[in-house]
């Protein structure tokens, strides 16, 4: 499950794929930005590798942080489950 979250904590975009690769992640933010029209300033993601194949192809000029704890809005979005 892929899931675009703003600084405001409003859900952008969800996409649910088979795979978490970089191609899933590529397919995830060209539709994002499709949607939203521009790159946003600051990407937030954890530490998964495949979040810097779109960073570099798609997002090269948004500033990328990886941190397990910087996406905790994301992550605690849908809990508790229900």
């Amino acid at each position: 499950m892929w899931r675009a979250v703003d600084q405001d904590g409003n859900v952008l975009e969800i996409l649910m794929q088979v795979t978490r690769n970089g191609g899933a992640a590529t397919r995830f933010s060209k539709k994002l930005l499709e949607r939203q029209g521009h790159p946003p300033p600051v990407l937030i993601t954890d530490n998964l590798a495949s979040y810097q194949v779109p960073h570099r192809t798609t997002m090269s000029t948004t500033e990328h942080k990886q941190n397990n704890y910087l996406n905790n809005r994301c992550e605690n979005l849908l809990w508790p489950p229900g």
